[in-house]
């Protein structure tokens, strides 16, 4: 598949929503809306299909020149988008443990 223009969206696949699946790392979300009249009757169908199958779609999206993979799901009356972080932006979270705690000398607990 070619790789999406910026802001462009493609559904790629459909999962069940709220399975025992292992958690993904997410990053922002994003509430998503049609820009135009043209647009609008997609998105009410799309929107009305995952609300009636409990589905979540995954879709693939670029933006700042970057293509990413995500799911959409249904908030409310809106369609969200939510981003996967690859693993490159994820850090670790070593060095931002605090010190283990020492007992200071004559002092009981």
């Amino acid at each position: 598949m070619p790789a999406a223009d910026h802001g462009t969206r493609h559904r790629t696949g459909r999962i069940h929503a709220g399975r025992g699946r292992r958690p993904a790392p997410i990053g922002p979300g994003y509430c998503l809306q049609p820009q135009g009249p043209a647009a609008a009757k997609p998105y009410v169908l799309l929107l009305g299909a995952l609300r009636r199958a409990s589905k979540v779609a995954l879709a693939t999206s670029a933006w700042h020149g970057r293509e990413r993979l995500g799911p959409l799901r249904v908030r409310g009356e809106v369609i969200a988008l939510d981003a996967l972080l690859r693993p490159d932006e994820i850090r670790d979270p070593a060095p931002a443990a605090p010190a283990p705690a020492r007992p200071r000398p004559g002092r009981t607990g």
